[in-house]
């Protein structure tokens, strides 16, 4: 008999992916029963046998097909918390939500402030990231606010000239720090904070074109506009998202041959603004328009 026992679990290992195959286990066994002269009870013993592994082996196949857990990665960079991602088992795209005005362009720059799933869930659907510069500093300042009325459009300093001379203006030739300025790879470069730190209410001059317009609250005629150095307007990926905040067209002062009745994205313009504050959280360099040359 327990030759008859040991040769029916071989043949169970060999054949058994299923239960679709107890059929065809039990008519080997039948025969090998038959072969080496078994009574029924042994027959019967022997089935019982054959269906505990049938069960035992289901299991281990469905555990092969389990979710990937999610890894905690709260806090950590965005680089890091993919990498952890794919090493848990999850091969599809990570989604990003977060990452200011341009998205994230270097994840090594963004933190993880929440995800879904939790740590410890299974992984059903992609994964999805909450991210900001840094998680200490997520909740919206009273900046970030639409103002309820309009706002007093920002102008430079009384004591100054309306008409900046030329050694207060800081221009790409002139100064260093301000080519390097215009030139970051990424708009949430760490050296711009410096630079508004050390140039808060000076006045700078350069080209530029819109990147993106939106109206200002609920308010029709006054805008949010993001400005970009150079040419190309919303498809820049050079220098600091310059913002014009809560302006209308008139606040800009445009100037030069043919004054247009109405601007939009991809305008370039010669700008001479106001640097007034840096918004980490947002990666926003807020200016405030003195004069707009069209170019």
């Amino acid at each position: 008999m327990p030759v008859a026992v040991e040769q029916v679990r071989r043949l169970a290992e060999r054949d058994l992916s299923g239960f679709s195959r107890l059929g065809g286990l039990r008519r080997g066994y039948e025969g090998l029963a038959r072969e080496l002269g078994t009574t029924r009870g042994g027959l019967m013993g022997a089935l019982r046998l054959v269906v505990a592994l049938a069960i035992l082996l289901g299991f281990a196949g469905c555990g092969s097909d389990k979710n990937p857990v999610m890894p905690d990665v709260t806090g950590k960079k965005v680089d890091v918390a993919k990498s952890a991602i794919k090493d848990a088992g999850f091969e599809d795209e990570v989604k990003v939500d977060g990452g200011g005005v341009f998205g994230v362009i270097n994840e090594s720059n963004w933190e993880v402030c929440d995800q879904s799933p939790v740590a410890g869930e299974a992984v059903s659907d992609g994964p999805r990231l909450t991210v900001d510069r840094s998680c200490d500093d997520a909740k919206p300042s009273e900046t970030s606010k639409p103002s309820e009325t309009p706002s007093e459009t920002l102008e430079p300093d009384a004591t100054e000239s309306s008409e900046p001379d030329g050694e207060q203006v800081l221009t790409a030739d002139k100064s260093e720090e301000f080519a390097a300025l215009l030139a970051v790879s990424d708009y949430c470069d760490e050296t711009i904070a410096p630079f508004v730190a050390e140039y808060a209410g000076r006045t700078i001059e350069f080209d530029g074109s819109i990147a993106n317009m939106a109206n200002h609250g609920d308010y029709d005629t006054r805008y949010d506009i993001l400005v970009a150095p150079g040419n190309k307007g919303p498809e820049s990926t050079v220098g600091p998202a310059f913002k014009f905040e809560d302006v209308n067209v008139f606040d800009l002062n445009l100037t030069g041959a043919e004054i247009p009745d109405s601007v939009g994205e991809g305008d370039r313009f010669r700008f001479v603004a106001q640097v007034v504050k840096y918004n980490p959280n947002q990666c926003l360099l807020f200016l405030a328009p003195v004069s707009t040359r069209v170019r």
